[in-house]
């Protein structure tokens, strides 16, 4: 049905957008359509470089095909849109997945700094935090960590356990679940 309502605006004006937009949004949702809605997402993005949403929605596509590109995508968003409230992190979890963990730590933080509310980035940043320490590399600076540690001590106190674990701070790990 959306699909259609969009279909039907995006016919009346062809500059509309935003009606692109969404009717691409809605075929992206359809079954084995996900190269169509990419192949929609970039000829908006072509006739407005500097529409956000289409962009992010362009590496959203990419991301939901497992594309290749998806790495360039995600770079080409953040330094587009480098204040995008979700880009740095999507950017962060594909590096994560493909185990590029200083680099995810990095794309983390920096949503972090972008988007200090979001709402699983510190949590990422700290998982991936300990891949670092595990190949000899320093923990990072995590924006709100501590302060995330004491208001959800159950989600980071395991963290930050192993961190001290990875370091060889036994004293410290146990003395995490001793308070």
């Amino acid at each position: 049905a959306a699909k259609k309502l969009f279909w039907k605006a995006d016919k009346k004006q062809k500059r509309f957008m935003e009606a692109r937009n969404g009717r691409a949004l809605a075929i992206l949702r359809t079954p084995k359509q996900k190269t169509q809605a990419q192949k929609l997402f970039e000829e908006i993005v072509s006739i407005d470089r500097d529409y956000e949403a289409a962009w992010y929605n362009l590496t959203i596509a990419h991301l939901s095909l497992e594309s290749n590109g998806v790495f360039g995508q995600f770079e080409k968003m953040v330094k587009r849109f480098p204040e995008h409230y979700d880009a740095h992190f999507k950017l962060g979890a594909s590096n994560e997945r493909s185990h590029y963990y200083p680099k995810a730590v990095v794309s983390y933080i920096n949503q972090l700094n972008v988007n200090p509310e979001h709402g699983r980035a510190r949590f990422y940043a700290a998982r991936a935090a300990i891949e670092l320490i595990w190949m000899g590399l320093e923990w990072p600076e995590i924006p709100g960590f501590e302060i995330a540690l004491k208001q959800n001590p159950k989600r980071y106190l395991p963290i930050q356990a192993e961190a001290y674990l990875s370091q060889k701070l036994y004293g410290k790990a146990e003395a995490n679940y001793k308070d």
